[in-house]
């Protein structure tokens, strides 16, 4: 079976439910139509059980989840000196651990775990008051339009990029974004991806920092990551043509 649902307890423990399904035809359906048999659960069971990182805050309440394109959102409530306040905890595959796994062991990166995950804290601040967070949402992250046409299914390609690596569709698909609306107004966030770190420490010319995040991923990994930064660049770059050696 696959896995169709993730209960998350109040400490942000996470209960991944694998569910088997078996068609069950419809009353009153033709035999050939397509919707002569629709999907039904049979029976469920645990598939997997995750907790929190050991970064994570402690003594947390999680009171709202969003799950979209590999980062989960949860709302929740943490202790602090004014009582308890709300904020967002961010959770997302260690993408050294997927680079890891992709190079088969030969990333010099190789002290990870085997289900890592990065966590980020995201508090809303304002001097006067503690805001409240009334909601999350995913907002939409268009394919462009030649990705779309070229894994359509009019050329016979089943390729699904949005189901792809992060690190093999960062350059053909829009980073997770998500809004969150509170007391204060609504925040937009967008997740920070390799591509954007390695373009970070080129610009900002900070040679260990650069060392280090290279050494992080293999050789080929690398190579591509400044591949992309390349063609990406490539628009903006003002190349002049040099002067026309014909002859008569």
């Amino acid at each position: 079976g696959s896995v169709i649902a993730c209960v998350v307890a109040e400490d942000g423990t996470r209960i991944f439910l694998r569910g088997n399904l078996r068609n069950v035809p419809q009353q009153g359906a033709d035999a050939t139509s397509a919707r002569a048999a629709r999907p039904s659960i049979t029976s469920m069971t645990v598939h997997h059980v995750r907790f929190l990182d050991a970064n994570a805050p402690k003594e947390l309440h999680v009171k709202d989840a969003l799950w979209e394109n590999g980062v989960t959102l949860l709302q929740c409530d943490l202790p602090s000196p004014e009582g308890h306040r709300e904020a967002v905890l961010a959770l997302s595959a260690d993408l050294r651990v997927v680079a890891q796994r992709q190079g088969r062991g030969r990333s010099p990166w190789v002290n990870v775990a085997g289900t890592a995950e990065h966590v980020d804290t995201i508090s809303l601040t304002q001097e006067t008051e503690l805001p409240q967070i009334y909601a999350m949402a995913a907002l939409p992250a268009p394919i462009s339009k030649p990705i779309q046409q070229f894994f359509s299914a009019s050329h016979g390609l089943i390729l699904p990029v949005v189901h792809l690596s992060e690190l093999a569709k960062q350059q053909l698909v829009a980073a997770p974004r998500f809004m969150i609306v509170s007391s204060i107004g609504a925040h937009v966030l967008r997740r920070i991806q390799p591509l954007d770190t390695l373009r970070e420490h080129l610009l900002g010319g900070q040679l260990p920092a650069l060392q280090d995040f290279v050494g992080q991923y293999t050789a080929e990994q690398a190579c591509a990551l400044l591949f992309q930064v390349l063609t990406q660049a490539m628009p903006k770059l003002n190349v002049q043509p040099g002067p026309d050696k014909s002859t008569t």
